[in-house]
């Protein structure tokens, strides 16, 4: 997401299990996106207050709104896996901008490789 966030967003990257994990904060406002195998142990949950059935970029996803916070999970059912893309305090039509953008990105990469980030 370089250069897709502001410059006030500090990034936090860690991996769980070899699969990435990367958390980016701006006092209360965050931002996180993971992908992992679709056995569901890696879910964020929240209490959404609605959930709606898209595609992101020809992949089913299941997005999940907040008062103040969404959270997109889109599956990739030829690989077996979950992406999982969560902001605080952005605005949808952004949230749903960069959720595009990684969907497109992460088509062509081989997972778990932590190598093939896109936070460096």
């Amino acid at each position: 997401l370089e250069g897709k966030l502001p410059e006030s967003y500090v990034a936090y990257g860690y991996c769980q299990q070899g699969w990435p994990y990367y958390l980016y904060l701006d006092g209360d406002k965050a931002v996180s996106f993971s992908a992992s195998e679709m056995d569901g142990s890696h879910l964020i949950t929240m209490e959404a207050t609605a959930t709606e059935e898209m595609i992101i970029s020809d992949f089913e996803a299941t997005h999940m709104t907040g008062v103040d916070e969404f959270i997109t999970m889109w599956y990739d059912m030829e690989r077996g896996l979950v992406f999982q893309f969560y902001t605080c305090y952005m605005p949808e039509e952004d949230h749903l901008a960069l959720c595009e953008y990684l969907a497109e990105y992460y088509k062509g990469v081989t997972l778990p490789a932590v190598s093939t980030v896109i936070w460096e």
